[in-house]
């Protein structure tokens, strides 16, 4: 996971549940359809035929909050959204969204637009609009996180590690 991301911004609004990201009727029967079809496809039609490997979301308050189904960040990343900025997130989205090794950080958007052209150091949290030339600021990326989103997901981090905390930190609080 690189600590700097460049992408063009897709702006959602707020209290959009799972269901939204990926509508249930849909999913019954994933074999015949592009899952890039289905994304925010009652939502926002016609987003989707925009969407490029490497864009980012950014939507307003309780993003992904509803059912706990790891399928929606997990269609978010497999369209190659890199970055999910929201104003804030539910907690179940953003736990999936980590451990499936999608990056996602909290801010505001304020004068962004579709189409803008950002700029996202997910360390220290400055978010440059390169189109307006204005910076923003979002919540660092914790500490914690990065090494989960740097090896893709929960699952591949702790295959490599076979822990989360590095052992001189495990060694430290035993001491």
């Amino acid at each position: 996971m690189a600590h700097e991301l460049h992408g063009r911004v897709w702006l959602l609004p707020d209290d959009i549940d799972t269901g939204q990201i990926l509508p249930h009727a849909t999913f019954t029967d994933l074999r015949d359809v592009d899952p890039r079809e289905l994304l925010f496809s009652e939502l926002r039609p016609g987003l989707a035929e925009k969407l490029r490997p490497g864009d980012i979301l950014w939507a307003g308050r309780n993003f992904g909050q509803g059912s706990s189904r790891e399928d929606a960040p997990r269609l978010i990343k497999d369209v190659g959204i890199r970055l999910v900025l929201a104003v804030d997130f539910a907690r179940i989205f953003y736990r999936n969204a980590i451990n499936i090794g999608l990056s996602v950080a909290m801010g505001d958007p304020r004068d962004t637009r579709d189409g803008d052209q950002l700029q996202v150091n997910l360390v220290s949290g400055v978010v440059q609009n390169l189109t307006r030339e204005t910076k923003l600021q979002v919540e660092p990326l914790p500490s914690t996180i990065r090494p989960i989103l740097a090896e893709g997901g929960l699952i591949p981090h702790l295959r490599k590690h076979g822990r989360l905390a590095p052992e001189d930190s495990r060694a430290r609080r035993a001491e």
